[in-house]
């Protein structure tokens, strides 16, 4: 990108609906990885997610085709201010009876993780630009394939763009433990489809299975 945050407008210099303007999606390409990286580690404050995100690339269920990037450019400007990444992923299936684990799973998935924006950058409606544009991406081409997307995020956030609370509205758990039920989400991107495969095997629920990445980088 050749250009350091330093080099951004402060809030009092450009509105949010100013900012947005100026603000470009794309998908994320090779030249981009170092900017990412430095996005994710400024964003989360540490480099487990930026370190998580170089490690997925290497795993073979990466398809570039689901990495999204957020640039500002304004005249000589242009610098790489967000990212976002979806992951497939599957839905193990169980029986409520006995817990036992079926030979059934649920995997046309992705999870959103991460997604990441400069802090300078934060809440001047990047993050929702990233998402509105990389969920019509995915309804617009062959990607449309998947069925749905799990999100670990905030409750009150991801429902704008249609996730539901995953646990009492489907059935569907993380695979470790939570807080706040309501902050584990899912979108249908096929209206229906995953709950009609929910209800179809019977009483059954699921755990949603993760790259062993995400368990690596910790």
């Amino acid at each position: 990108m050749g250009k350091s945050s330093s080099c951004s407008p402060s809030y009092s210099e450009m509105t949010q609906s100013n900012l947005i303007d100026h603000i470009q999606i794309r998908g994320e390409v090779s030249a981009d990885y170092s900017d990412v990286y430095e996005v994710n580690k400024s964003a989360f404050e540490q480099d487990n997610e930026a370190r998580l995100v170089e490690k997925l690339r290497q795993n073979h269920n990466f398809d570039p085709n689901l990495s999204y990037v957020a640039i500002y450019e304004n005249g000589t400007q242009r610098l790489l201010v967000g990212y976002l990444l979806f992951f497939p992923i599957k839905i193990q299936l169980y029986s409520k009876n006995d817990n036992k684990k079926l030979d059934l799973s649920v995997n046309e998935c992705l999870a959103l993780a991460p997604i990441s924006v400069l802090p300078s950058y934060q809440n001047r409606g990047i993050g929702s630009k990233l998402i509105s544009y990389a969920l019509d991406n995915i309804k617009r081409s062959y990607l449309m394939s998947y069925h749905c997307i799990i999100v670990l995020g905030h409750e009150n956030y991801y429902p704008r763009f249609g996730f539901k609370p995953a646990i009492s509205q489907y059935h569907i758990h993380p695979p470790f433990s939570i807080e706040n039920e309501n902050c584990f989400l899912v979108l249908e991107l096929i209206p229906d489809k995953l709950k009609e495969t929910m209800s179809h095997n019977g009483n059954v629920y699921g755990v949603v299975e993760y790259p062993k990445e995400f368990d690596e980088v910790s």
